[in-house]
């Protein structure tokens, strides 16, 4: 009968590979944790964004018609401010749809619109990998539609400064004017309400889905963490009995030489 060799590594280097699993998993979560508070930080400034880009067309609607009303130029510098949010997140939304965009260009961009430097990040990420999913693809639909009443306001902002500048200004003139102008302001609100609507859906979507991910990926991670934790320690349990079987089980001279040498080899 061979010698029976027992080890005697110490249990917590036995149990090590359990501590490395549980460490491993919360490493894991966290990670999820974070990746999950990134994705909903850059939702939460497209939200915010949006917020700056309706105040800014409605704040450009209300100068350019007091300039045009009172022909004072400090509300046509008002008016271009304000417009230059607008403009600002276009330059960012035409450069993040090409294949090879600078992400430099975008940055300025989504900074000409007021969004702060460190959203930034999140919404160049958000833009390029989410862009063609249905809700996020509806929201940008939908901010891309606002170019064209941007432009609507640039061309009468041009109109009634060359009117307001004319020795005869006409009063005919001016109200034609502040009509079209009334008329982009119709257009723009229904715009701004279901680009508002839009972003909502986006982030409670967001939230549901992220929440459900995460803790189904770590819920899983912990019950297999926890079956592999569950083998190693029953097979340690297994070993540690058979070899106290052997030992303590052993009556002949050849048994008493048997444990001897296990405990040399110990």
């Amino acid at each position: 009968m061979p010698p029976t060799r027992i080890s005697r590594v110490p249990l917590r280097r036995k149990l090590l590979p359990v501590l490395i699993i549980f460490l491993s998993i919360t490493l894991v979560s966290l990670l999820l944790t974070f990746i999950a508070l990134g994705i909903q930080s850059a939702v939460r400034s497209y939200v915010a964004g949006e917020g700056l880009w309706s105040k800014a067309q409605r704040d450009a609607v209300f100068l350019l018609e007091r300039y045009g009303l009172t022909g004072d130029p400090q509300y046509l510098q008002r008016f271009e401010r304000a417009l230059a949010i607008p403009l600002g997140d276009r330059i960012a939304r035409t450069e993040l749809q090409k294949p090879d965009y600078e992400p430099a260009v975008a940055t300025r961009g989504f900074l000409a619109g007021g969004n702060h430097p460190d959203d930034i990040p999140g919404l160049i990420m958000l833009f390029r990998c989410c862009a063609e999913l249905p809700y996020i693809s509806k929201a940008i639909r939908l901010w891309t539609q606002g170019d064209e009443q941007v432009a609507t306001m640039q061309e009468v902002a041009r109109d009634l400064t060359r009117e307001l500048a004319s020795p005869s200004v006409s009063p005919a003139r001016i109200q034609a004017l502040l009509k079209r102008l009334e008329n982009v302001n119709n257009a723009v609100q229904p715009l701004e309400a279901e680009f508002t609507a839009t972003l909502g859906d986006v982030a409670r979507l967001a939230t549901r889905l992220l929440f459900l991910a995460t803790s189904a990926i770590i819920l899983l991670l912990i019950a297999l963490g926890s079956h592999i934790s569950w083998r190693i320690l029953n097979s340690i349990r297994a070993s540690e009995e058979r070899y106290r079987g052997l030992l303590n089980g052993a009556t002949t001279p050849w048994s008493w030489w048997t444990r001897a040498r296990a405990r040399y080899f110990m």
